[in-house]
């Protein structure tokens, strides 16, 4: 069922894909393309911590990674992210 769900929402489309109008050259490698969109965060205390997510708000999928192995800084900002995001 929730495979169904990903490839009825998230399934690659075969549209030719269209350069930037910006002009600018598309990161070469995965991680030019991280770098270029990381965003620094905000201590989850604080109180625009949360502001930085609204920009998601209407999407209907979220994807919060994880690459701290449990810490509990990282499990307070995806608490702090997702009661902003619902």
């Amino acid at each position: 069922m929730a495979g169904a769900w990903f490839l009825h929402y998230l399934a690659r489309t075969e549209a030719p894909l269209v350069p930037s109008a910006t002009g600018k050259k598309a990161p070469s490698t995965p991680v030019e393309t991280v770098r270029t969109a990381a965003e620094e965060l905000l201590d989850p205390d604080s109180p625009d911590f949360g502001a930085a997510f609204d920009r998601y708000g209407a999407a209907r999928v979220v994807l919060l990674g994880e690459t701290s192995h449990g810490t509990s800084d990282f499990y307070r900002a995806r608490a702090a992210i997702t009661r902003r995001l619902i």
